[in-house]
């Protein structure tokens, strides 16, 4: 990946992915040392003028997708921050950063509204495999608790992991992460949301010791 600007509050910024290319990229993904996604846009790149917001791979994928338009997208953030350049020249810090409402935020900043991604190349496909493969692979942790059906004082917490692409994890990771195997357990689960990863999960326990 392409070192791009230093961030302050963020850190080291790289290019991952260009969308759209002018004589600069114009509409990009940038990740931070911590893999967290940023869709980017630039106003005023030679001013290091440009608008940004964090990303999921669920959100990149539907504006990609064209399920969502693109600043849609941009104002359905928690924030939309705006980057200008930092004036203190004995600084490593490149961009000053900015939190801004989505919901008051200037329209000439953003894409025109209801546009969406049209663009067809061979690599903006290959990036959204790669997404789609990425999120495939993601983990997706529980935490439940168990309450003892005769004794609502006993309870015991058990953990399961397993992939997203997995729509039901198996009884045997179940007892396997469990301290306690004397337990047998029907269950349903189902991925609401890998975004959030929310899940609507039905258990139910018998002949644990107690």
């Amino acid at each position: 990946m392409e070192n791009w600007y230093y961030a302050k509050d963020i850190g080291q910024l790289y290019i991952e992915q260009v969308l759209v290319h002018g004589d600069e990229p114009v509409l990009f993904v940038c990740v931070d040392d911590k893999n967290q996604r940023y869709l980017c846009m630039a106003y005023e790149s030679e001013m290091l003028k440009f608008v940004m917001i964090k990303i999921s791979t669920n959100q990149l994928l539907d504006m990609l997708e064209n399920k969502v338009s693109m600043d849609q997208t941009f104002r359905s953030a928690e924030k939309i921050i705006t980057t200008e350049e930092n004036a203190d020249l004995n600084s490593d810090i490149d961009l000053i950063l900015t939190a801004n409402d989505p919901k008051a935020f200037p329209a000439d900043h953003l894409p025109k509204p209801g546009a969406y991604y049209n663009l067809n190349f061979g690599w903006v496909k290959d990036y959204m495999a790669q997404l789609k493969n990425e999120q495939a692979n993601a983990d997706i942790e529980l935490s439940l608790t168990y309450f003892h059906p005769f004794n609502k004082s006993v309870t015991d917490k058990f953990n399961i992991t397993y992939k997203a692409a997995l729509e039901t994890p198996t009884y045997e990771s179940l007892v396997g992460s469990h301290s306690d195997r004397e337990l047998s357990a029907s269950y349903k689960s189902k991925v609401e949301n890998q975004d959030s990863y929310s899940i609507n999960i039905s258990i139910n326990f018998d002949n644990r010791a107690a």
